[in-house]
């Protein structure tokens, strides 16, 4: 199995999206994430940064020609030639090369670009909520919607590719890959099982955003800051699993050691290029030592 011989240095998330939802898209997002729009770049200005105040940018824009539109990882190496090697020998297809940029897609069929290094690996501080004193956001993760029987290799390529650290998950429906201990990455992968496929798709992707209360009690939604409509609640759903370039979850600080993160589901947002995402109006922990009902709502 492929296995890189030190982690992956910086993982960066490009949201392709049509030029018709591009504004409204650029508007969420930085609104959600804290950041302001880079000088556009490229062909007609097709490609933009979400810079943060400090730290090293990882979410960028992208307006394509065709299509829906989605989301695609450019993963950043002193040698990407040689990254893309080592992924296209793990099962990845070549699509595109130039110097300093290969493009591929998974085993899975998810798009992604091997590219040079110039960040310095500085992680941008969370969002804070002007309105709710020491309630902070922070967008910390992509989570890979695999169809059935795609999760096992997709995971496996991931994680020799970015040389993570898988972390166990109570839910049999996902698994998690983790920058280890001691190394300062923004995003993490989270990979989800889906139920069913769906013709001519394969792995798609969405990101997650993490609230942290100071209090340490159940953190709401943070979706609001954004301005992002609300739409009626979905109970029972724990985690949306609407594809696109829009969808987000928002998820809890992290369970204290021995307790697992419950989710409960309030309501769907919609960003402006009218995708859905997810809103949890309550978020608490658990200990593990109880036993999962088909009734519990949704955790990771």
């Amino acid at each position: 199995m492929l296995a890189m011989s030190r982690p992956l240095p910086w993982m960066t998330v490009f949201l392709d999206v049509p030029a018709a939802s591009q504004a409204e898209t650029e508007r969420f997002w930085t609104a959600v994430t804290g950041t302001h729009l880079s000088p556009r770049r490229g062909p007609d200005g097709t490609f933009v940064t979400l810079r943060p105040p400090r730290g090293d940018a990882y979410l960028r824009v992208q307006r394509v020609a065709s299509g829906p539109g989605g989301i695609h990882l450019d993963l950043h190496s002193e040698d990407p030639h040689a990254l893309a090697e080592a992924a296209v020998a793990a099962g990845a297809v070549l699509m595109y090369a130039e110097p300093g940029l290969v493009v591929l897609r998974s085993p899975g069929g998810l798009a992604l670009c091997a590219v040079e290094l110039h960040e310095s690996g500085v992680v941008p501080e969370p969002l804070g909520w002007p309105a709710s004193e020491g309630t902070t956001t922070r967008l910390d993760q992509v989570c890979l919607d695999c169809p059935p029987g795609l999760l096992e290799p997709e995971l496996a390529f991931w994680a020799g590719l970015t040389g993570w650290d898988e972390i166990p998950c109570t839910a049999e429906e996902f698994e998690l890959l983790r920058p280890p201990e001691g190394t300062s990455r923004p995003l993490q992968l989270l990979f989800q099982r889906l139920e069913t496929a769906t013709p001519g798709l394969g792995v798609t992707a969405h990101l997650g955003c993490r609230v942290r209360a100071r209090s340490g009690g159940p953190s709401g939604g943070g979706g609001g800051a954004s301005g992002a409509g609300r739409s009626t609640p979905q109970r029972g759903a724990g985690l949306d699993r609407a594809a696109g370039a829009g969808r987000y979850d928002v998820l809890p600080h992290r369970p204290r050691p021995g307790h697992r993160t419950v989710l409960t589901t309030g309501g769907a947002l919609r960003d402006g290029g009218g995708r859905a995402g997810l809103l949890c109006r309550h978020a608490y922990h658990r200990p593990l030592r109880h036993s999962r009902r088909r009734s519990d709502p949704a955790w990771i």
